[in-house]
């Protein structure tokens, strides 16, 4: 699993405007949306940065998305969902 100090967004140019990256607190455990590229925010209709999943509805793109990051923290291993979105969620 790699650390979070070796993700580097400017490497990854052709995903960025397709990439979120959550920021998880464990008591009580809640998702922060830290970054959300621009082609999630506009599915969304809404700017997620800084938000925490609780306080926003869960709706397409992010249906399912408290679900998923569960499971992806049990696992401590990569999750994916689709259901017309196709979501990849990577441990950290």
């Amino acid at each position: 699993m790699p650390f979070a100090r070796d993700f580097e967004l400017p490497k990854l140019p052709d995903l960025e405007d397709r990439l979120m990256v959550v920021e998880i607190f464990e008591q009580p455990q809640r998702f922060r949306f830290n970054i959300v590229g621009q082609k999630i925010h506009e599915a969304y209709d809404a700017d997620l940065a800084g938000k925490f999943s609780n306080e926003i509805e869960l709706k397409r793109p992010l249906a399912y998305f408290a679900a998923q990051a569960n499971a992806t923290i049990k696992a401590r291993a990569p999750t994916y969902h689709r259901d017309g979105v196709k979501r990849l969620l990577l441990p950290m």
